[in-house]
């Protein structure tokens, strides 16, 4: 099985370029499979590492989309990349699940002890204000 960094920068423009030739065959074809246009945009830029932080929801979609075209069986870059993709899943699949973060905890209710309510006349407040801004 390849791991997903045994995959070198020069393989995965070719599945890129293999990818990009498939969706040209049909006009509009990006606009319908728009995972497969990312995918294909992302090979190329970054590689195989584009796919370090996909989600398991999207990357079953992008499995999805391949899956539904027909791929020339000798094009052996698209092969690749549809089992690359299909073992993918499978191990995302597998991984354990991290539990959602405990929610943060409301802040300790204030008891009477910590407000401290001081009343004063208007003038009073302009001049503590005033005493405030020299200092």
């Amino acid at each position: 099985m390849t791991a997903l960094h045994d995959v070198d920068l020069p393989r995965a423009q070719a599945m890129a370029a293999s990818l990009a030739a498939l969706l040209d065959r049909v006009e509009g074809a990006r606009e319908v499979l728009p995972h497969l246009a990312a995918l294909e945009t992302s090979l190329r830029q970054h590689g195989a590492a584009c796919l370090d932080h996909v989600t398991l929801p999207v990357l079953s979609k992008i499995c999805a989309q391949l899956t539904s075209l027909p791929l020339p069986p000798a094009d052996e870059p698209l092969q690749h990349l549809q089992s690359f993709l299909l073992r993918l899943v499978t191990v995302r699949a597998e991984r354990p699940r991290r539990p959602p973060p405990a929610p943060t905890p409301p802040p300790p209710p204030m008891d009477d002890d910590d407000v401290l309510v001081v009343e004063m006349s208007h003038s009073e407040f302009l001049a503590a204000t005033a005493d405030q801004r020299g200092a």
